[in-house]
């Protein structure tokens, strides 16, 4: 990771990346990481509680899956069924091209996906796990870090 009055090439770094969903760590901003990373194939579902996650597609095109509360969620309005809605989940997919950014809420289960591959950055607070609450067994295509130093 870059310190003050050292540059980093951004696209060094991105060519020298060896596997995918592994990112890269390429400077700090106070309290925030910048994080460079190739993705192929799907990560897991996961959230990342109490913190927001800002994606930028530099080439590529990545889609993020997302759960998010229906209509009569969080606030207790009824549902469309006559329920108080406090269970129902929206799904929907994001797709995001080359310049494209996009920001997470916090809380909000998310997928990314990238069938042809895609080069991305990430700015996350500092700390966050990559694969954020999710608890299950993480697939071999997957690391679980909070960034690798290039």
């Amino acid at each position: 990771m870059s310190t003050a009055g050292e540059p980093v090439n951004l696209w060094s770094v991105l060519d020298g990346i060896g596997r995918e969903w592994s990112p890269y760590l390429l400077g700090a901003v106070n309290d925030h990481r910048l994080k460079a990373v190739r993705v192929r194939g799907e990560f897991v579902w996961h959230s990342h509680p109490g913190l927001d996650e800002l994606f930028v597609v530099l080439d590529g095109e990545l889609v993020i899956d997302l759960r998010e509360p229906g209509p009569g969620s969080p606030d207790g309005t009824a549902g469309a069924d006559g329920t108080d809605g406090s269970d129902a989940t929206v799904e929907r997919a994001v797709a995001l091209g080359p310049g494209d950014c996009f920001t997470v809420p916090a809380d909000v289960p998310h997928r990314p996906r990238s069938v042809g591959g895609a080069r991305i950055l990430l700015v996350e607070p500092d700390g966050m796990v990559s694969t954020g609450d999710y608890d299950g067994p993480v697939p071999d295509h997957i690391d679980r870090t909070t960034g690798r130093r290039p």
